[in-house]
C-alpha cells in the first residue's frame, strides 16, 4: 500500500522553499480530497533548495520530508582511484547526511553510481566492495533513534541485480533500495513492475517521473511505454507499505499528478477498510 505521496517540484528556487507551510498542502481543491488521502501528503525536495531557515521550518511542518540528492550530475565518485576527489565527493555525502538529520527527513534519495563501462573494462567487482565500504562508513553516523533513512535509486542501471546485491549485502537498516521509472523507462529493458518484483521488500520508495525515452526531461504522468495505471493499481493493493513521489517542473504539475492518483488511493482505503471489516 501507497504510506505517503511526495510532491516533488523540481523548479522550487531557495527563497519558495524557505516560505513553505502547511498552506503548501491546503492548495485550491485540495479540501476535496478525503481527510485520510490528505494525511498521505509529504514533500520531496532537492538539497540544491537547501537555504538557510529552512531547516527550522521543516522540521515544525507535519508532513513528512525528502530529498533527492543528484550525486550524478555533481559528478561525485567516492570510490574514484583519485584521492582528492573521492574525499571530495564522500564530505558531499555526508553533509548531505547531516542536512537531512537536521531538518528531520525520512528519506535521502541518492542516484545509483553503477555505470555500464564498470562490466565492459573489468572493473565491476573492485567497484562493487569498494561501494560497500564507502556506504558502511557513512551510514555509521545516522543515530539508530534517527528516522531518516538512505534510498538507492537506480540510476544507468539496466537490470535490479546490482542495486538488490548491494542493499543484501551492506545489511544496514538504515538503507534501503528505490524505484526510479523514468531511469528504468530510459535504460532498462525491464518493466518497473519487474523491478519492483525483483527488488520485493528491499523496495522503500517509488519516484514517478517520466519522459519520452530518449532524453531526462520530465513529462507528467501518462500512459504510454509505462504503464503508470497498472503500476498505481499494483502499488495501492500491495501488501506492505511504500512511499511515492511524483516529480514536476512545478507545483501544479505534481498536484495534478495527485488529482490523476485519487482513484487509486481511494481503491487502497477502501480495499484495508473490507479487510478491518473482515478482521
Amino acid at each position: 500500500m501507497i504510506e505517503y505521496v511526495y510532491l516533488a517540484p523540481q523548479q522550487l528556487m531557495p527563497t519558495e522553499a524557505l516560505i513553505l507551510t502547511q498552506d503548501f498542502f491546503d492548495y485550491p481543491g485540495a479540501h476535496q480530497q478525503p481527510d485520510a488521502i490528505r494525511q498521505q501528503l509529504a514533500i520531496e525536495l532537492t538539497l540544491q533548495s537547501r537555504s538557510p531557515g529552512l531547516d527550522k521550518r521543516l522540521q515544525s511542518l507535519s508532513h513528512p520530508v525528502s530529498f533527492y540528492f543528484d550525486t550524478q550530475d555533481l559528478s561525485l565518485n567516492p570510490v574514484s582511484k583519485d584521492a582528492e576527489i573521492a574525499a571530495c565527493s564522500k564530505a558531499r555525502y555526508l553533509d548531505a547526511i547531516q542536512w537531512a538529520l537536521q531538518c528531520n527527513a525520512r528519506y535521502l534519495l541518492l542516484p545509483s553510481l553503477e555505470l555500464p563501462i564498470y562490466r565492459i573494462n573489468g572493473q565491476y567487482r573492485n567497484w562493487f566492495g569498494k561501494m560497500v565500504e564507502f556506504w558502511e562508513s557513512v551510514l555509521a553516523v545516522i543515530p539508530e533513534h534517527s528516522r531518516l533513512t538512505c534510498v538507492l535509486l537506480n540510476y544507468q542501471d539496466a537490470t535490479p541485480d546490482t542495486l538488490s546485491t548491494l542493499v543484501q549485502r551492506i545489511g544496514h537498516p538504515k538503507l534501503k533500495a528505490g524505484l526510479d521509472v523514468g531511469m528504468v523507462k530510459l535504460f532498462s529493458q525491464l518493466s518497473p513492475l519487474d523491478w519492483l518484483e525483483s527488488l520485493g521488500d528491499l523496495a522503500m520508495y517509488v519516484r514517478m517521473t517520466n519522459n519520452n525515452g530518449q532524453t531526462m526531461e520530465a513529462l507528467p504522468v501518462m500512459q504510454d511505454e509505462v504503464d503508470f495505471p497498472a503500476l498505481a493499481n499494483h502499488l495501492a493493493l500491495l501488501n506492505r507499505k511504500l512511499s511515492v513521489s511524483f516529480v514536476g517542473s512545478t507545483l501544479s504539475d505534481t498536484r495534478y499528478s495527485l488529482d490523476w492518483l485519487h482513484p487509486y488511493l481511494t481503491l487502497q482505503e477502501r480495499q484495508y477498510a473490507a479487510k478491518r471489516f473482515l478482521v
